[in-house]
This record gives C-alpha cells, structure tokens and sequence, in this order.
C-alpha cells in the first residue's frame, strides 16, 4: 500500500511484513514507523491537512502517526475482529475511520498529553453489513457522513458521531489587571 500526501511532502509506503514508512520527499530521507510485525498494509492516508497519516493492515490493526515526527498518536493497539481494508484519518476531528468486508471501526483519538493515552473505541453503524464488500464503506470526513453499501443493492447512510472535546483557550484577560 501507499498514499502520497496531498501537498506532496511525504510519501508513505506499506509491505508484506506489516512494516510502515514515510519518505520525506524533500530531503530524500526515510523512515520507519513504530508498529510491530503483522500482516501486509493494506491501505494507507493523510488526513486533511497532511499532519497526520494512518495505516491498517490486513490483521485488523490500525496505526495513526503525526507525519513530522513519525511518533504515534495513541499508546496501545486500535484493533479489529477482521481484516481492515481502508482507512481515512481526520485531524480536525481527532477521528481514525477503518474499514474492510462490511464492517467499519471507529476511534477517537485522544489529545496530546505527556503520558501516552489509548484511542476511544466508538459505536460505528447501528448495523453491520454482512453481505458487503471488501471496500463496501465509503466516508466523507469533512461532513462526517458515511455510506455502506452490501451486495444484495441495500445502501445505508449515517453520520459519524461529533466528537466530545471542545477546544479551549486561555483567558483574554491581562496579568497587568489582576490586584491581590
């Protein structure tokens, strides 16, 4: 598997063994992700903006990176019953989407701290698609829209769950005002 970034700055390469690595295409350097020995990737993707990458392999497991870095967005494993196919990564939402034979996984994953914390597992469809395909789910992370499709011509449409986090900012008040 491999996935060019959109703005052209990364490349990132899948093999047989599970192995992941980015290429940066600018200084001709590249480098392997931490992810231990498994199955052959089977779909790689950049987010929206390129920050981040994501990776599944035909295991079930599933891998987010900061693309700059390399380092992993969540600490233990985003693992399946079943083999992954597809894969689509949203940084704005925090949101690694995975998907093979009628059956989708969805995490949250968390925000940055200084301890390593494991993505939130979430609800994905109310029903999971028996007779579908291989590539049966398709998404749309700007919208948060998702459709699956199973063989027998039956066409499902949901949307994704709005994450829980709110952005916070630091208060816009001086130190200069305060008085003891």
């Amino acid at each position: 598997a491999w996935a060019e970034s959109a703005n052209g700055a990364y490349l990132a390469l899948g093999d047989f063994q599970g192995s992941i690595f980015l290429l940066d295409t600018k200084i001709k350097k590249a480098r392997q992700l931490s992810a231990p020995p498994g199955r052959e990737v089977t779909w790689i993707a950049f987010s929206e903006d390129d920050a981040w990458v994501a990776a599944v392999r035909w295991d079930g497991s599933a891998y987010a990176f900061v693309a700059a870095s390399g380092n992993p967005l969540n600490a233990g494993l985003m693992k399946q019953d079943f083999e992954l196919r597809r894969v689509a990564i949203s940084h704005r939402e925090r949101l690694v989407v995975a998907s093979g034979l009628g059956k989708s996984g969805l995490w949250r994953l968390p925000q940055p701290g200084p301890t390593g914390t494991e993505a939130s597992r979430i609800i994905t469809s109310p029903t999971r698609d028996v007779t579908g395909g291989p590539y049966s789910l398709g998404f749309c992370l700007r919208t948060g829209e998702m459709i699956s499709a199973e063989t027998d011509g039956r066409v499902r449409q949901w949307q994704a769950p709005p994450s829980p986090v709110l952005e916070t900012h630091a208060a816009s008040q001086s130190a200069r005002n305060l008085k003891a």
